[in-house]
């Protein structure tokens, strides 16, 4: 299913819109150093943290150009 919805043309376009910092869907690799530093001593002092890893999604609301 994810498959054949990156291959479409308009969905390729709004992730461009919406995730600003990738070129399209996320992958499990986008989101290892966030995971491997969380479970790190340099994180011992992290309690009840959200982290989002999300290609600027948050940063884009409302800007959906060129759709």
């Amino acid at each position: 299913m994810a498959v054949r919805a990156m291959s479409d043309p308009a969905i390729q376009r709004f992730l461009q819109a919406k995730q600003p910092l990738g070129p399209g869907a996320g992958t499990a690799d986008d989101c290892v150093g966030a995971a491997v530093f969380l479970c790190s001593d340099e994180a011992r002092f992290i309690t009840g943290a959200v982290v989002p890893i999300d290609g600027g999604w948050r940063g884009s609301e409302g800007q959906l150009e060129g759709l």
